[in-house]
């Protein structure tokens, strides 16, 4: 071998050598990178993941309170009464769930029942000024007689139905 073959070959294995090390100091490089752009994506999926779950307790205590302020309320059935009065459009709800086969014969005295709440009347308060269209239905569910729903003694509670 000629000392410029030699020589030749000493530069191509330096060479050989620098490009393998700039090779593994980029591969070190974007695996660091890699792990930046990880960390990052699961911080992010994890804030929406909070965020996600954040919604659906906002939502779960909603309806938990809706579900608390629900009761079953009863009302005694009058000579007289309609379901159709009482309740308006949601009475084959209601008949649904008395088992009341026969809405136009209503036996007197019987109990139904049906999903409302309860609400404390304020002073000064009537049933026009709390229900607009279906103060007639409430008051009659209550038992006034709409000529007596002028005003309502402060204090006490309505039955409000919630079909």
């Amino acid at each position: 071998m000629r000392k410029t073959d030699v020589v030749i070959f000493l530069i191509t294995v330096a060479l050989l050598a620098s490009l393998a090390f700039i090779f593994n100091a980029r591969k070190q490089l974007s695996q660091s990178q890699q792990s930046a752009i990880l960390t990052e994506q699961s911080t992010q999926i994890k804030d929406r993941q909070i965020t996600h779950l954040s919604r659906k307790v906002s939502l779960l205590s909603k309806k938990i309170k809706a579900a608390e302020s629900r009761q079953i309320l009863s009302y005694k059935l009058k000579d007289g009464d309609t379901l159709y009065d009482l309740f308006g459009s949601s009475w084959q709800k209601v008949a649904k769930i008395n088992n009341i086969e026969n809405a136009e014969n209503l036996p007197v005295g019987k109990t139904i029942y049906f999903s409302g709440y309860l609400l404390r009347v304020k002073k000064g308060q009537n049933f026009y000024c709390l229900f607009r269209n279906n103060w007639q239905r409430i008051a009659w569910l209550n038992g006034f007689c709409p000529q007596q729903a002028e005003i309502l003694p402060a204090g006490q509670y309505l039955k409000v139905p919630k079909i």
